[in-house]
């Protein structure tokens, strides 16, 4: 019940005093002219979550694991060429063009994969921090990360160490080489889903009346009581017995509320007519609504309407006896 995107990439050359920098093209050259890089000097990297970003008070709970691999050296003039494994990187025929920068980062993660990683990095409460890096140019790699309601994925990152802000403000003061990095951490949320088993059970059944169906609204809401899901299903009964239906792609930590609204013309509700639940991720929930015959002779029969949407052929139509799982 899953899917994360797995696409995205940036560079990041300029990160003073956790202050983001934006900027996603960097050249091979003599970029600042000022100072010379200390190419012996170590450097530190501190990842964190951004504060503004909407996803910390949940991600603050969580231990992110970070790899990074150091794929490139510098040298005084702030320029990089590739360490030995990620020679086929071709570093230096790159510009300033940023769509080059996703095409190094696709093939920097797939190198990176076999190897083993110069530093590891667990950011804990939104920030952690690996020193005595050497200078050059870094991949950083966050694993994805699961809460009990979302999944995360982290785009990856091109940082150098040290880094200049010169690029990002063109201003002459700004001409400086910083050897402690803070790189804002991308995440990217997913939620995870549940589902919720319907049992629906007839105790008792008149065969002269034919058929006998039942009627569930589902209805969801989340933490702050917004609907988040709304449906309707059915079960159709030809004896005494028990049928599910099972209701699937409910986001977890969402609270449901079942409740039969049609329970067969001349059968009686036996159990409370509404449950309340809440889903789990990866698992679902199930809820018991019992009926009995109650000697009346009027029919009670119906149809469910189905939709279905594909892409080829988009939405389709169909009517099914009920939803039950014997029926799908």
């Amino acid at each position: 019940m899953k899917k994360v995107k797995k696409e995205k990439g940036y560079l990041v050359v300029g990160l003073l005093l956790g202050v983001m920098l934006t900027i996603v093209a960097f050249r091979f050259s003599h970029l600042y002219a000022a100072n010379q890089v200390e190419v012996s000097k170590k450097c530190s990297l501190t990842l964190q979550l951004p504060d503004n970003s909407e996803y910390c008070t949940e991600l603050e709970n969580v231990s992110l694991e970070a790899k990074v691999y150091r794929i490139a050296s510098i040298d005084e003039n702030g320029v990089c060429a590739s360490v030995s494994g990620y020679e086929s990187l071709d570093l230096e025929k790159y510009g300033q063009d940023s769509k080059n920068w996703k095409e190094i980062m696709k093939k920097a993660e797939t190198i990176a994969k076999g190897k083993t990683a110069d530093a590891e990095i667990t950011v804990e409460h939104g920030q952690g921090t690996a020193g005595d890096l050497k200078t050059g140019l870094y991949l950083v790699m966050v694993e994805d990360a699961v809460t009990d309601l979302h999944e995360y994925h982290f785009s990856s990152a091109l940082v150098m160490l040290p880094n200049n802000l010169y690029l990002q403000t063109g201003k002459v003061e700004d001409d400086s080489w910083y050897y402690d990095v803070i790189c804002n951490l991308k995440p990217e949320q997913n939620p995870r889903y549940g589902a919720i088993k319907i049992c629906k059970t007839l105790k008792s059944y008149n065969t002269a009346l034919g058929d006998v169906s039942f009627v569930f609204q589902i209805e969801g809401v989340d933490a702050e009581g917004n609907t988040v899901y709304s449906n309707v299903v059915s079960t159709t009964h030809d004896e005494a017995g028990s049928k599910e239906v099972l209701v699937e792609h409910i986001p977890a930590g969402t609270t449901v509320t079942v409740t039969e609204v049609y329970s067969g013309a001349s059968y009686r509700l036996e159990t409370e007519p509404e449950k309340t639940v809440v889903i789990a991720a990866d698992d679902f929930v199930t809820v018991e609504f019992t009926n009995t015959y109650d000697e009346e002779l009027v029919p009670g029969y119906g149809v469910t309407n189905h939709f279905e949407y594909s892409e080829d052929e988009g939405w389709q139509w169909s009517q099914l006896r009920d939803n039950s799982i014997d029926n799908k």
